[in-house]
């Protein structure tokens, strides 16, 4: 099995050697927690310029983006002076009416959000 992530963007952007794009590490996780199935490759066809770059499927690969997201996921329950960056994805973001930084008058976190202090990392299709 390969995953394909189509890439619209004007530049190639490749992460350095010794990392994973995180959204086809998403892919990668998500499709081997679905269907069981190890993955061959995992590769970026960047639309605009043909090129396709192709990274080998294995266990460092997993291991790597679920050390990434495990990161990003902790410093977003844990960093106080973590700062949003708004943009263009804010227009549809699920939690916009949350975020101070989107919002003048942002709602406040459901209780069972704000109580917790576990974290859970799941992906379900």
């Amino acid at each position: 099995m390969e995953v394909i992530d189509y890439k619209s963007t004007k530049e190639v952007k490749l992460p350095p050697p010794d990392e994973i794009d995180l959204q086809i590490g998403l892919y990668y996780i998500a499709l081997e927690q679905r269907y069981h199935q190890s993955l061959q490759q995992l590769s970026l066809i960047y639309l605009r310029t043909g090129e396709k770059v192709v990274f080998q499927a294995s266990s460092d690969c997993q291991q790597k983006a679920e050390a990434v997201i495990g990161e990003i996921a902790w410093r977003l329950r844990t960093d106080d002076l973590w700062e949003a960056h708004t943009g263009e994805q804010c227009e549809v973001c699920d939690y916009r009416r949350y975020c101070a930084a989107v919002e003048d008058d942002p709602k406040p976190l459901p209780n069972l959000v704000r109580a917790s202090r576990q974290m859970q990392l799941t992906l379900n299709f």
